[in-house]
């Protein structure tokens, strides 16, 4: 056998894995854009069903062609000018490590649900979140909607128009969303974009935006400008930074999955405790107004006032919590423990090299 045709019966392999995928979405003429990336893209295909058929049912949000046009419209260029490292990226971010269909979306409190995202640069949550699934998530909610329409939060606070489907192919679910997904970035530059201009001039001021940047793992809990101008002058650049910490959380925290009653120690070694109130979330005594906004190391909730101290509640180790914490978002089901999905890449990659390494053998010896 020849190599060229050893080479295409190994990508001819992939691409029926793929097949049934892409017959699915040519059935919705809104998704053709996404189709013809993924058909003129091969290696896309591949890396999109390469994760559904080794590591069982998942879902894929899929975009529209309202989503190519506004990113378009957004950024003066397209999504198939984007360097094929950025596009491979955004692919993996829009695949998630669990079937959602609209019986697991209903919960109120919405979704908190981890991608194929697992580079350090998109995700940097470290090793004590309350999703423990690796890869950078995605907050699915429709609870503070007017309308109770769908929203997919990403980088940015950017919440993203969901359209739930529930198409399947064979190892997975799709639905559609009328954006891209943004990839996440910095805490301080997340803050920024979601005006939390006080949070962000704290963060100057004490000389902490690198430290709060490259902090693996955080919860940041930022009231609002408002809030912040509430309780006056905070004379001292020590009484600045106290402030911070105690409104930091070394760990990211997603609130579909907190517990009432549960406590956690801030980085100010202060009591944070949660409470559950009429579905609304509670920090000591600030009630959350927006939640699960994504940073690439974390996770911040953007609280009505500046905490006040817990009373009767007892914190234990930083980052940690004297409940129980659940390992899985609240509807979705990830796989639980990240060892056998980071072994499953391991094991996919070897095979893919050692697939390669054997053609090009083959070349050589030709």
């Amino acid at each position: 056998m020849k190599p060229h045709t050893l080479l295409l019966l190994l990508l001819g392999v992939r691409l029926t894995h793929s097949k049934s995928f892409i017959d699915a979405i040519s059935s919705y003429p809104r998704l053709s854009n996404f189709t013809q990336l993924m058909v003129e893209n091969p290696p896309f295909a591949d890396l999109l069903l390469g994760a559904t058929s080794t590591q069982g049912i998942q879902t894929i949000l899929v975009p529209s062609n309202t989503a190519f046009s506004k990113y378009e419209n957004d950024t003066g260029h397209s999504i198939e000018s984007l360097d094929p490292n950025i596009i491979q990226r955004l692919i993996q971010y829009h695949t998630l490590n669990s079937s959602l269909t609209s019986s697991e979306l209903a919960n109120r409190a919405g979704v908190v649900v981890s991608s194929q995202l697992v580079d350090i640069n998109y995700d940097n949550r470290g090793q004590y979140s309350n999703v423990q699934t690796p890869g950078q998530v995605v907050y699915i909610s429709s609870a503070n909607s007017v309308d109770a329409s769908t929203f997919a939060t990403g980088g940015l606070g950017s919440a993203v128009p969901m359209d739930v489907v529930d198409g399947t192919f064979d190892n997975g679910v799709f639905q559609i969303v009328d954006r891209f997904l943004t990839l996440p970035t910095n805490c301080y530059d997340t803050m920024a974009t979601v005006n939390l201009s006080s949070v962000s001039a704290a963060l100057n001021r004490t000389s902490n935006v690198d430290k709060w940047n490259n902090q693996p793992g955080i919860t940041c809990l930022a009231p609002t400008d408002e809030a912040f101008r509430a309780v006056g002058n905070l004379s001292s650049t020590d009484e600045v930074e106290n402030t911070l910490y105690a409104h930091t959380i070394l760990s990211p925290q997603y609130t579909p999955i907190l517990q009432d009653g549960q406590t956690f120690t801030s980085q100010a070694n202060t009591t944070i405790k949660v409470t559950i109130k009429d579905g609304r979330v509670y920090f000591n005594d600030a009630k959350v107004i927006r939640s699960n906004i994504i940073s690439n190391n974390g996770v911040i909730h953007v609280l009505d006032k500046v905490m006040s101290p817990a009373s009767n509640a007892t914190g234990t180790a930083s980052g940690t919590t004297t409940a129980t914490t659940s390992t899985s978002s609240s509807t979705a089901k990830p796989k639980s423990g990240g060892s056998s999905v980071v072994d499953k890449h391991y094991q996919r990659s070897v095979l893919i090299v050692s697939s390669l390494a054997i053609v090009l053998g083959m070349f050589v010896s030709a």
